[in-house]
């Protein structure tokens, strides 16, 4: 999880240190309830690896609340990298409204492990995807449809996608970046769309 690394490197004034970092995980109950030991389990928790200890160890302890059957169709590894990213994004789109059918939804940071979990959602749910990267790059994630990839590094990406929009603008922006794509996004919206802030860069 980026989280962990932006921690361990002091990005997150609120992280308490020294520390086992790991915020997600995936493992198998050994002890606890009888109904859960032996069974495959998965999670991510806010406070893990900020707060108190985390997951990059041999064993965790974790309220039984907290864990969750680990799909069949995941490895360990798959159910292990899920956690805060698919939480933020469904976090996200739940207070902002869901996209569906017929609406566009623009990611800024799109090849964030946040913005993949936002397209990957988005896509799923019949929506079009656009998404905004730093650089010349194509989206490294998985979708259930066609995702638009804009590079914010040549020209005016609002008006590109605007432009791809037939000038009406995004029902949605899950902004994962924070400031340095505000403008970008607010420009980016059609009338009565909403944006979804996750993050900034900037000290408040």
């Amino acid at each position: 999880n980026p989280s962990d690394v932006k921690a361990a490197l002091g990005q997150m004034p609120y992280a308490v240190w020294p520390r086992t970092p790991g915020r997600d995980f995936a493992g198998v109950v050994v002890e606890g309830p009888s109904a859960l030991v032996g069974q495959e389990v998965w999670g991510s928790g806010g406070e893990l690896g900020i707060r108190r200890d985390g997951t990059h160890a041999s064993h965790v302890v974790l309220d039984a609340a907290s864990v969750r059957p680990k799909p069949s169709s995941l490895s360990m590894a798959e159910a292990a990298g899920i956690g805060v990213p698919f939480v933020t994004a469904i976090d996200g789109y739940r207070r902002a409204g869901a996209p569906g059918p017929g609406d566009a939804v623009l990611i800024c940071g799109l090849n964030g492990k946040v913005g993949q979990a936002a397209a990957q959602l988005a896509s799923l749910r019949g929506a079009r995807v656009i998404g905004v990267v730093r650089r010349d790059e194509p989206y490294v994630g998985h979708a259930s449809g066609p995702v638009e990839v804009i590079d914010a590094s040549s020209g005016d990406a609002a008006a590109r996608i605007r432009d791809l929009t037939g000038g009406r603008g995004v029902d949605l922006v899950f902004n994962t970046v924070g400031s340095p794509y505000f403008e970008l996004a607010h420009r980016s919206l059609a009338v009565q769309g909403r944006q979804i802030i996750i993050a900034t860069i900037e000290k408040i």
